[in-house]
């Protein structure tokens, strides 16, 4: 025996397919909404920790700039003492 479909059962057949197509593709956009999340979260993170590393290579930098010219600083001004003390000794 056949079995007709009449148009009102097409119409609420092909109405729920759409209806589940809609919530499939709409669950489908919310894990790859959180995925982004997740990934733009890492990599922030990733950045961030890169920043830290790279603001203490600079103060590593200059803290070590700061001790060489202090270091420098201090044998110049020895070297300008034993050389004065040198002309003071030699025209004496």
């Amino acid at each position: 025996m056949d079995k007709y479909v009449t148009h009102q059962e097409l119409e609420a057949s092909t109405e729920e397919i759409l209806h589940q197509m809609d919530k499939h593709f709409a669950d489908m956009q919310q894990q790859m909404d959180s995925r982004f999340t997740d990934i733009q979260q890492q990599t922030d993170k990733r950045f961030n920790n890169i920043e830290l590393q790279l603001n203490d290579t600079k103060n590593i930098a200059k803290s070590a700039d700061w001790k060489a010219n202090w270091i420098l600083g201090i044998l110049s001004a020895s070297v300008v003492g034993v050389i004065v003390a040198a002309i003071t000794t030699l025209f004496h």
